[in-house]
């Protein structure tokens, strides 16, 4: 049973996998995005929209 689900919004992708493999490891699920439209994107994906109970950002991404 998840934790809770965690969207990590980051352009360097070292980054997004070192979070994403702590979070995992501590029992959450994972969902990576390498900028903010593709973050927006995956929230709102599909037919059910991903719920999530936290979002860690890069405050730092290049436009």
């Amino acid at each position: 049973m998840s934790l809770g689900r965690v969207l990590i919004v980051d352009d360097e992708a070292d980054v997004r996998k070192s979070v994403r493999l702590t979070l995992s490891k501590a029992g959450y699920d994972v969902v990576e995005a390498e900028d903010g439209e593709k973050g927006i994107e995956a929230i709102r994906s599909g037919d059910n929209p991903l719920m999530v109970d936290t979002i860690i950002c890069d405050h730092c991404c290049p436009r």
